[in-house]
């Protein structure tokens, strides 16, 4: 996954990181959300 709101929100959809982790039920993704986020507001020098 690239650090992205685009391929972030569509990993979410698919649902892909409860079965990249091999986690039961739902994945937590606040923080990751919060830092997909931060890293777009940062501008490339």
């Amino acid at each position: 996954m690239h650090p992205t709101r685009v391929c972030f929100d569509l990993a979410v959809r698919r649902r892909a990181f409860p079965r990249a982790f091999r986690g039961p039920g739902a994945f937590d993704t606040t923080a990751l959300r919060r830092y997909v986020e931060h890293q777009g507001d940062q501008s490339p020098p």
